[in-house]
């Protein structure tokens, strides 16, 4: 029977090593597809690796604490089939890729509407493992009252005991010393990319309507009054690129959220309309985001920057431009008046302050649309 290699996954778009942490196998192992082999960890996550073929254990390749490279050989298996593609297709997806910040403003976690009926989550909306989700189901037991200990609250299957659930403080989110260093390094990469950037910044106060209630459609709302505005300004909307000014020809949205160690930044493509559905992806996207994980869709560069600040007691908020933006928008508070205090972040060389004047105008124009 052929031996498979179950190898050391690339579980981020920098990630080059991982940190061996422990084993959960051995020489002699009768294990299958799906089954956690080890643990690792990189500079952004801890993950379990999963074994991706059934069979017996050969061999072992490194040793707890060891820094072995993306696609060296964690375990050799001997595998039950003599197709050597057996068991791949089957194989567990592969992790939502983790992303490290890359700018320093803060939105408002998601949260379920409170206009409609009271949404229900299920063991489907937690964040788990495979191994984890097939223990809980062998156990009887709701992930639902399980805290993770995984990074950004991700179960694991060590989480359930036999007698059923651990007990974890909701305080107890794992914002190690460490691990925010090292998001703060991180995001001390992108300014200093950025930092040359000419940017000024502007402070509006307007009156509007009322806005939607539930965060999200609220976020929506802003989001698309915001793309509009760039849109009636192209030559605003563009970026300087080695002495040139070159304009994008979609509006890509970095929605600025808060996770366990920091910012989040995933980049949306902004539609010309903003239907229910599209609120409801959008919902799913910045949840995600606020657990610390991103697809791989949204890592791309963004346009512009977003922050929601709108649930803070907060008027202004100026962060700095990541390239190749050449403006940000920061909504703050609202007033029990009805007025909405925003600043609009923007690159010099680009557009001026009677520019960012016009934006303003034609952002609450399309907001009270």
């Amino acid at each position: 029977m052929p031996q498979v290699a179950i190898v050391m996954p690339k579980m981020s778009m920098t990630m080059t090593e991982g940190e061996l942490l422990t084993w959960h196998c051995k020489p002699g192992d009768v294990i299958k597809a799906g089954d956690v082999v080890c643990e690792v960890a990189t500079d952004k996550i801890d993950m379990e690796v999963e074994a991706t073929a059934t069979g017996t254990v050969v061999s072992l390749h490194g040793n707890p604490g060891d820094v072995i490279e993306v696609g060296v050989p964690l375990v050799m298996v001997e595998a039950e089939s003599d197709d050597l593609l057996a068991g791949i297709f089957d194989a567990p997806a592969a992790p939502v890729v983790e992303i490290p910040v890359v700018e320093t403003r803060v939105i408002e976690a998601p949260v379920a509407p409170t206009s409609a009926a009271p949404v229900t989550a299920t063991s489907a909306d937690v964040l788990a493992t495979p191994k984890a989700r097939a223990v809980a189901a062998e156990q009887g037991v709701d992930l639902k009252t399980v805290v993770g200990s995984g990074a950004d609250g991700i179960i694991k299957h060590t989480d359930i005991s036999d007698a059923g659930v651990k007990t974890v403080s909701a305080s107890s989110a794992d914002r190690s010393i460490e691990k925010r260093l090292k998001t703060r390094l991180a995001i001390a990469r992108a300014i200093e990319a950025s930092a040359d950037i000419p940017a000024f910044s502007m402070t509006f106060r307007y009156k509007v309507d009322s806005l939607p209630k539930d965060p999200v459609k609220r976020v929506a709302k802003q989001a698309l009054a915001w793309a509009k505005a760039l849109r009636a300004f192209p030559e605003l909307h563009a970026q300087w690129n080695n002495g040139d000014i070159a304009t994008f020809a979609d509006v890509k949205v970095a929605f600025s959220v808060m996770a366990a160690h920091g910012v989040v930044t995933p980049s949306v493509t902004i539609p010309q309309t903003i239907s229910d559905s599209f609120v409801e992806e959008l919902r799913g996207i910045l949840r995600d985001a606020a657990n610390g994980k991103i697809a791989v869709e949204h890592l791309s560069s963004s346009t512009t920057g977003f922050a929601d600040l709108g649930s803070l007691p907060v008027i202004a908020s100026a962060g700095i431009l990541i390239r190749p933006q050449s403006t940000s928008i920061a909504v703050g508070e609202t007033d029990n008046k009805d007025w909405l205090y925003f600043t609009i972040n923007a690159d010099h060389r680009i557009s001026d302050p009677a520019d960012v004047n016009l934006l303003a105008e034609r952002f609450v124009l399309e907001l009270r649309s």
